[in-house]
């Protein structure tokens, strides 16, 4: 999901694309950072047609080890996702970005078809890295996915 490019815009649809409940406020880390901002003041404009979120079906292949899904460069907190890998033989997952997202925090990675979900912690500007999760990444399947910021 995206935020609306224009207005109207709410403080509900700003949860919700962060996966947060109300109340918020527009001082939440997490809604600085989706804004591109270190700290207050900071408008809704600045909030507008901002991706905090991947919601989507993606088809896992297989190779190398291990299983992989491609975002299709989806932007995430200003950055453009590329793909996530899950390695058995290794025992890594690793979710990577194109280009750096404003996000620094834990990204949790969730296969909507089989309840299997991941906290991802960050190694560098574009890694984030966890532990292997079966089932997370199935080779030969279309899965649905969401993405979003974790504490």
């Amino acid at each position: 999901m995206t935020l609306p490019a224009s207005f109207p815009l709410s403080m509900s649809q700003i949860a919700t694309e962060l996966g947060l409940s109300l109340p918020l406020s527009l001082g939440h880390a997490w809604v600085l950072q989706l804004g591109g901002v270190g700290g207050l003041p900071l408008s809704f404009s600045s909030l507008l047609g901002k991706t905090g979120r991947f919601d989507g079906s993606l088809s896992c292949s297989s190779g190398g080890g291990g299983q992989t899904i491609s975002f299709g460069s989806a932007p995430f907190f200003g950055g453009q996702l590329n793909g996530a890998t899950a390695n058995g033989t290794s025992g890594t997952t690793n979710l990577g970005f194109l280009s750096a997202p404003n996000w620094s925090g834990n990204i949790k990675l969730i296969n909507n078809t089989t309840g299997i979900s991941l906290v991802l912690g960050k190694s560098n500007s574009t890694t984030w890295t966890a532990g292997f999760v079966s089932n997370l990444l199935r080779g030969g399947q279309t899965d649905s996915f969401t993405l979003i910021p974790s504490s």
